[in-house]
């Protein structure tokens, strides 16, 4: 299971299947995780082995969403912290430690925005004589060589923009198409570059293309509808970690193809 959906499935037993009342229906609980993981992608370095990325997470809400979360605060940031460990496998991300959320309240902060800020916090480091095993996962002595991932290290296309990829299982079977090139279809219709056979996905139901360096979806006047992270939309931006949904069928934009 994909670490948003496990952590949507604690929300929903939280509030006996209707999260959506937390914060008063400001915004959506999941909005937090969702908001974590693009700060975790953005804040990837470079290693000598696998992208590494922040182990400390602040989560900042205003005051009065801070209120309606504050009964159960300690147990949401446990499993963020879940979702942010989880999520970091999923993509193949390291950590120094065992990541950390913490909830906090900013007055100055409008009800229904919130903040993330992430942290890479070093390890320990060994003291003399200290056993191998006291340090099983870490990493080597010159870890401290890391740096910010710039743009050109990261994978580009043949447009000069990162590689983004459609992901999702169907049929039992792991799908993923690139997003490449100027447009990208979506539908039934055998027509399509992204074919899907469901009869809750109109034949030309969706579009992917590149506008202005960002990456947009826009709903063709499809039967069923274009979601992006549970929200019906026209046309928005959408990158990677977002979850769309043409009709039935749900995907997600990743950096990787499996």
């Amino acid at each position: 299971m994909k670490a948003i959906a496990r952590f949507e499935e604690f929300l929903e037993g939280l509030v006996e299947g209707s999260f959506r009342r937390l914060f008063g229906g400001r915004l959506e609980p999941v909005d937090l995780a969702r908001r974590l993981g693009r700060v975790m992608d953005d804040n990837k370095r470079v290693t000598w082995d696998r992208p590494l990325v922040p182990n400390q997470y602040q989560i900042t809400l205003s005051a009065a969403d801070f209120a309606d979360v504050s009964g159960f605060a300690e147990s949401l940031a446990r499993e963020l912290e879940k979702f942010a460990a989880e999520r970091a496998a999923e993509r193949g991300y390291q950590m120094l430690a065992a990541p950390e959320v913490t909830l906090s309240a900013d007055g100055g902060l409008q009800t229904g925005t919130f903040q993330v800020r992430a942290m890479l916090i070093d390890v320990p480091a060994r003291s003399p004589g200290a056993s191998e095993s006291s340090l099983d996962g870490a990493p080597p002595e010159d870890f401290a060589q890391t740096r910010a991932m710039r743009p050109l290290e990261m994978p580009v296309g043949p447009t000069g923009f990162e590689t983004l990829y459609l992901s999702g299982t169907i049929g039992g079977r792991e799908h993923a198409w690139p997003l490449t090139g100027g447009r990208v279809t979506v539908g039934r219709g055998l027509d399509n570059d992204v074919v899907l056979d469901d009869a809750s996905v109109s034949r030309h139901h969706a579009e992917l293309r590149r506008e202005g360096g960002r990456l947009q979806v826009r709903d063709l006047g499809s039967r069923n509808g274009t979601w992006v992270n549970a929200a019906r939309v026209t046309v928005t931006s959408v990158g990677a970690g977002d979850e769309l949904a043409f009709g039935a069928v749900q995907l997600e934009v990743t950096r990787r193809a499996a």
